[in-house]
């Protein structure tokens, strides 16, 4: 790419922009001959001017230069839809583990303990082979393969370690322990099981179970 490409690609903004040469010139602190010569491919803009001109114009650097901005790469063959939600997961490789091949693979597992998705503000849904600590509530349902930490959710819970949220709209499953203020679905847990205030579900666990009351007991 040279100096021709670059002169027609301002030439063309400036008119998409609706400003004469004149008016660019004005909004760029130079002369009108200067910006005439960087139409006509005499000159270039100073290197200087460009972060200005760029942003004068609304594009990238790389658009001035007749660059096309590159695209998003994607990754194919994952086990699941582009549906925005957000994941953290493991590969070893080109391999990808998720929790129920991380849980066959004890080398694996010890590795991933050092590892945790932690996630500051306010989360839709969140799927992890990791610990996952969210500093907030989720909206939907949060997930993972091992511990989850956060404050209320609107759907269900499930880690295959232990569980401390808030209020729990939907279901709670945990591998361990639970701690939640309260639960308006199921529980099922390999641990003790504490609620602040009620469940409003049946209760599953080997573990003992303290809470408020447990409306759905059988």
């Amino acid at each position: 790419m040279g100096i021709i490409d670059m002169s027609m690609v301002i030439a063309n903004l400036r008119r998409e922009k609706g400003m004469t040469q004149e008016e660019l010139a004005q909004a760029m602190g130079v002369t009108n001959q200067a910006v005439s010569k960087w139409e006509s491919a005499q000159n270039c803009p100073d290197i200087q001017l460009l972060p200005q001109l760029a942003d004068l114009f609304g594009v990238t650097i790389d658009r001035l230069f007749g660059r096309a901005a590159a695209e998003r790469p994607t990754v194919v063959g994952l086990p699941w839809e582009d549906d925005n939600i957000l994941r953290a997961v493991a590969y070893v490789g080109h391999t990808l583990y998720t929790k129920e091949t991380v849980a066959a693979h004890p080398l694996i597992a010890e590795q991933m303990k050092a590892v945790q998705l932690v996630y500051n503000g306010e989360a839709v849904r969140v799927e992890s082979t990791f610990d996952v600590l969210v500093n907030g509530n989720v909206q939907e349902s949060v997930s993972a393969g091992k511990t989850v930490t956060c404050k209320d959710v609107g759907d269900k819970v499930s880690a295959g370690s232990k569980v401390e949220c808030g209020n729990v709209c939907g279901n709670v499953t945990a591998g361990g322990s639970v701690h939640c203020v309260s639960v308006n679905g199921n529980i099922s847990a390999g641990g003790k099981v504490e609620c602040i205030g009620d469940i409003h579900g049946h209760v599953k666990t080997p573990g003992k179970v303290v809470c408020s009351a447990v409306r759905n007991e059988k």
